[in-house]
Parts: structure tokens; C-alpha cells; sequence
């Protein structure tokens, strides 16, 4: 039996909106945490990672994510022109 509010619920996908969505909401934490100025570790024990490896690797995506945002919008605008 897995915890409360960690791993797929029986029968649920890998890829399920909830855990998608709470995996975005992780991400955002560690994000919002580390342009306060927190450690990896700190972030990993807040968020529920299981060592600073994971805080980090989450921070770089969310980092890579709101990079590609502006990144798709001028590759639009260069299509346009």
C-alpha cells in the first residue's frame, strides 16, 4: 500500500492529471524556494524529494520550462515573418 498523496492509486496511470498536477505544484515549490535562496537539501526536504538530487533536477525543469515559453513564442514570430 503506498502513502497518502505519493505514488499512482490503484488502477491510476503514470501519466494521470492529478499526479501531473501535483507534480507541477513540486515544481513550482522548489522553484519559488530556490530564488529565495534555499539549499538543494532544504528544498528536497520540503517538497518531499527524496535527496538534492531530485530538488535539483526539478529546478532545472521548471527552469527549461519557462525558458521554452518565450523560446516557442519567438520561433512563432519568426515563422510569421
Amino acid at each position: 500500500m503506498t502513502k497518502r498523496g505519493r505514488g499512482p492509486r490503484k488502477g491510476e496511470d503514470k501519466h494521470s492529471q492529478r499526479r501531473l498536477r501535483v507534480a507541477l505544484e513540486k515544481q513550482l515549490k522548489a522553484l519559488e524556494m530556490k530564488a529565495a535562496g534555499a539549499s538543494y537539501d532544504a528544498i528536497a526536504a520540503a517538497c518531499g524529494y527524496a535527496d538534492k538530487g531530485g530538488a535539483y533536477k526539478a529546478v532545472s525543469a521548471g527552469l527549461k520550462a519557462t525558458l521554452k515559453l518565450p523560446a516557442d513564442e519567438v520561433r512563432f514570430l519568426e515563422i510569421e515573418r
